[in-house]
C-alpha cells in the first residue's frame, strides 16, 4: 500500500469489507434458490468470516499507527 495515506488505506479496506458483505448476501441468495448447496455455502461463509476478521485487524493496525 506504500504511497497511500492511512486514511486512504482505511477507505480501501472499508470498500473491501462492503464488497465482501455484498458477496455474502449474493451467496445467501444463491443457496436459497438452490444454485449452491448448504455445505458449499457454509464453507465459503467460514472463509468470508475469516476475511472480515483479517480486514478488521488490518484496519485496527493502521489506526493504531496514527
Amino acid at each position: 500500500m506504500g504511497r497511500f495515506s492511512a486514511k486512504e488505506q482505511i477507505h480501501f479496506i472499508e470498500i473491501a469489507y462492503g464488497s465482501t458483505n455484498e458477496t455474502l448476501c449474493q451467496l445467501e441468495l444463491a443457496e436459497s434458490f438452490g444454485y449452491i448447496s448448504s455445505e458449499d455455502f457454509e464453507k465459503i461463509e467460514k472463509q468470508i468470516i475469516d476475511l472480515f476478521k483479517l480486514l478488521s485487524g488490518l484496519r485496527k493496525s493502521i489506526l493504531n499507527k496514527q
